[in-house]
């Protein structure tokens, strides 16, 4: 079967001024001066829908590195005072940040925990989402975090939920936010509980964005694999998942996982062997993902998945290591495109990433951003994992904005790798997209 697949990925011109370089990004900076008062400087309430949310969008820079601002909000929370709202106005303000390509995003919630009850612990809860999604910290949010002694909570694009004692993610992380519009929802929960004589209206907050590939801050490479075998926490609910895989002997697959929050208290793994051995795993810490076994002998391998409660909790994959990458594309008989971000700059001059595809495929690449800045796409055969040495360089892209590459009919499955260049520019760094 031929399949046509279309993947885009951010580029570099090249060598004297070219087109790109001659745009000028223009954009503001901090938030108002002088301050007008909650929230957020603006002195108006920030609402609790896509339509009312506050857009502070302007208020960053977007620098080659971290930038932390700094705010206070307040909740009038006056429409119910013996309790939690989930629907009301006065108990939740929502923040839009229009991001840009290749950077990340945490925020720190704060507030004064008096004494007057441990019930103030529960004053605020913070959770993150897409504006035309989120419309509670439970509805179409990425996870949240909640509880604190300390008056501190917090939620990262890269971790999910943070600081908090107790917290939930209801995505996996990290989210490359690609440049998208993310929705800071924060809810008064119990903030102002007059049985207790809470009054916690007031709250700060502290919102850092970061530079980041594929969501991961930094210039940090992560492990990929070449998957085998990927059995997704899906669907919603199970209790018993099973499937094989084979081995030929002559490689290595990596067994890898994923866990929620009951993890520990509910998943066990058993992997039967060629031989009829049975490899056995249980009960992971919350949130813990990483490599729990590895494999090699030739033939056939059985995985079964249990949970005892019946809520599933844990997604698998098996596969070969490919190397460590800032990031990785792959498509599929379903899913024929796949997007990422990036950043590049002086001191962080290239990003390579593995593209994996199938057999029979079409496959273009494009990358594109908007600093005024050059950046290059090469495309290469080979990765040598132990060096991190790129060889077989066979396409390139250097005086377009955005980059282009069609890399025209495969034939055999294979898996290239693409080097995102940083050239040179008027801004010293820039983030970028491949599509």
């Amino acid at each position: 079967m031929l399949m046509i697949v279309s993947v885009c990925l951010p580029m570099l011109g090249a060598f004297d001024a070219p087109v790109e370089l001659e745009q000028e990004i223009v954009r503001d900076e901090s938030p108002p001066t002088p301050c007008l008062g909650a929230d957020a400087c603006r002195g108006e309430d920030a609402g609790m829908t896509s339509d009312t949310a506050m857009d502070i969008s302007d208020d960053f820079t977007w620098p080659d590195g971290d930038e932390t601002n700094s705010y206070w909000g307040h909740m009038e929370a006056d429409e119910v005072s013996t309790g939690y709202c989930i629907s009301c106005d006065s108990n939740i303000d929502v923040y839009h940040i229009d991001m840009q390509p290749g950077y990340g995003l945490s925020v720190e919630v704060t507030w004064n925990n008096t004494g007057v009850s441990t019930m103030e612990y529960y004053s605020y809860m913070i959770s993150f989402g897409w504006p035309d999604e989120i419309i509670s910290y439970y509805q179409g949010s990425w996870g949240y975090d909640y509880y604190s002694p300390t008056g501190e909570i917090s939620f990262d694009s890269h971790e999910g939920e943070g600081v908090g004692t107790y917290g939930y993610e209801y995505v996996d992380f990290p989210v490359d936010v690609m440049g998208d519009t993310v929705a800071v929802f924060v809810w008064c929960y119990y903030c102002n509980y007059s049985y207790y004589g809470i009054n916690n209206l007031d709250y700060g907050m502290n919102i850092t964005t970061y530079v980041a590939d594929g969501g991961v801050p930094g210039d940090e490479t992560t492990p990929m694999l070449n998957p085998i075998l990927e059995m997704p926490d899906e669907p919603f609910s199970w209790s018993y998942h099973t499937d094989t895989f084979e081995l030929d002997g002559s490689t290595t697959a990596f067994v890898d996982i994923v866990c929620d929050y009951w993890c520990p208290f509910e998943n066990t793994i058993d992997i039967t062997k060629p031989d009829g051995t049975v490899w056995s795993g249980s009960y992971w810490p919350s949130y813990w993902e990483g490599n729990i076994a590895n494999f090699s002998d030739a033939g056939e391998y059985t995985v079964e998945i249990y949970d005892s409660y019946g809520d599933g909790g844990v997604g698998l994959i098996v596969g070969n290591s490919l190397g460590n990458f800032s990031g990785m594309l792959s498509v599929s008989e379903f899913v024929f495109e796949d997007k990422l971000s990036g950043h590049v700059s002086q001191t962080d001059g290239s990003d390579v990433y593995a593209i994996v595809l199938p057999e029979n495929y079409f496959a273009n690449l494009t990358l594109d951003w908007d600093a005024n800045a050059d950046l290059d796409l090469h495309l290469y055969t080979g990765f040598d994992a132990a060096t991190e040495t790129l060889s077989g360089l066979f396409a390139f892209s250097w005086f377009d904005q955005p980059e282009f590459i069609d890399i025209g009919q495969l034939g055999d499955a294979q898996t290239i790798f693409a080097e995102v260049i940083y050239y040179g520019g008027t801004d010293s760094h820039a983030g970028y997209s491949l599509e």
